[in-house]
């Protein structure tokens, strides 16, 4: 990525840099939403359903699947990330998409190398909506369970998974079942292969310049 793509929280901020997800001071973020929903087409109908959007800054495209107009949010006001028990880092104003967990495809604009993925479950039956993208997650925070490779929200209160090592622009859930869940997802895109080079050159550069203070004094 050209440089850390950020967004603000109410005193800490999530800033992607490096391949990683990690929480930084408020006053190096910018106002650009982690997860934004642009537009919906086809609401609470099965399998007519697309979306599209941004995942820190890199588009992405939802395949045909059923999407729940009651919850899914498009301006930003969604806080049910807020938690920072249940949610580290908190995502405290989002978008969010609602979503019945038929098959689907998220088809990004660029590579990416992984996710954290923020979830709550059905506030009402049919609940424990699952995602399988094929990659075993890690819990990071909050009410969730893993099997496998399949993880859902264990309660209408929800936590966050992280997905590594994706190294691919489309995650795909196959393995179709009942229930619904909220999501959204921050994704991290792969470091351009010269941002390590030079670094080592400005490292390089440094302690030259430094042996060679030193020689003059």
């Amino acid at each position: 990525m050209q440089s850390p793509r950020s967004v603000s929280g109410a005193t800490t901020a999530i800033v992607a840099t490096a391949g990683l997800l990690v929480v930084a001071p408020p006053d190096t973020v910018s106002a650009q939403p982690l997860f934004d929903v642009h537009a919906v087409q086809g609401w609470d109908t099965s399998g007519g359903g697309t979306a599209t959007g941004t995942s820190n800054g890199v588009g992405w495209t939802l395949s045909p699947t059923f999407i729940w107009g009651a919850i899914t949010v498009l301006n930003g006001t969604y806080g049910g990330y807020a938690d920072g028990i249940r949610f580290d880092p908190p995502l405290p104003q989002s978008d969010t998409l609602h979503i019945g967990v038929e098959t689907f495809d998220l088809t990004f604009d660029e590579t990416i190398v992984s996710a954290l993925v923020y979830m709550t479950d059905n506030p009402s039956p049919p609940t424990d909506g699952r995602i399988d993208f094929g990659i075993t997650p890690t819990r990071v925070s909050g009410d969730v369970n893993i099997s496998g490779t399949t993880f859902w929200a264990g309660s209408s209160d929800g936590g966050l998974v992280r997905l590594d090592n994706i190294h691919s622009n489309v995650l795909s859930h196959t393995v179709p079942g009942s229930g619904g869940l909220t999501f959204a997802i921050v994704v991290t895109v792969p470091e351009p292969a010269a941002l390590p080079m030079l670094v080592a050159s400005v490292l390089t550069t440094s302690r030259w310049a430094g042996h060679r203070r030193r020689a003059r004094t």
